[in-house]
């Protein structure tokens, strides 16, 4: 990774321990107007640099990479809710195992819905995108054509959690894949939430080629 790459990481993961300590800390209202001058400033440095335009074939040659068994898995930088440079992410540490996607996390304050619990919705993009993850190892280009999510207890924060995804069937242009979220520690041995998906393949093509519009 360039120094670019690692910068605009570690500036994402601030934010994201921002939003958590925002959301998390009962600090008084001087505390907050005092860290807004220093957001506004931010956003002003960054807003005078050039607008930046990521390329489908920058996007698509991830389809070129291959996970060994027992290593890292990862996606690009950007991706909403695995990438590292997402401000909005949730720091999954992935690792394959056979056909699954496994992914380590601790969902934290910016991420409850219910006292104690993680909102629904964090829950079904965790599984949306560790399941399109997944796609990577059969190496399947695919978009989402349907999520089902089955809440059976409410997801807790601040508890290491366990995501696992893997296709399970392919059959034509629909892949179906599956997942589950369980407690890491083995407190609970039933899922929390399950989730099923049918995604419509296409051809890598549509990721692969250069546009002149995409734009990050």
């Amino acid at each position: 990774m360039s120094g670019v790459d690692d910068a605009r990481a570690a500036l994402a993961q601030r934010i994201r321990s921002a939003g958590h300590a925002l959301v998390g800390r009962d600090a008084d209202a001087a505390a907050f107007e005092e860290a807004l001058v220093h957001v506004d400033a931010a956003v002003a440095t960054l807003e005078a640099s050039p607008i930046r335009r990521r390329t489908g074939l920058e996007f698509g040659a991830r389809y070129d990479e291959t996970w060994p068994d027992g290593g890292a898995v990862s996606s690009y930088d950007e991706r909403p809710v695995s990438g590292r440079s997402s401000p909005w992410g949730l720091e999954l540490s992935m690792t394959r195992e056979g056909d699954d996607v496994v992914a380590l996390l601790t969902l934290q304050s910016a991420h409850e819905g219910a006292p104690g619990a993680a909102h629904g919705g964090v829950v079904a993009a965790l599984f949306d995108d560790l399941m399109g993850i997944s796609l990577g190892i059969p190496q399947i280009a695919a978009f989402t054509g349907e999520l089902r999510v089955r809440y059976a207890a409410a997801t807790p924060i601040g508890r290491p959690l366990v995501c696992r995804a893997r296709v399970t069937n392919v059959e034509g242009r629909k892949v179906s894949v599956s997942a589950e979220l369980t407690d890491a520690e083995g407190s609970r041995t039933e899922p929390y939430a399950t989730a099923t998906s049918t995604y419509i393949s296409v051809d890598r093509g549509a990721f692969i080629r250069p546009t002149s519009n995409d734009r990050g």
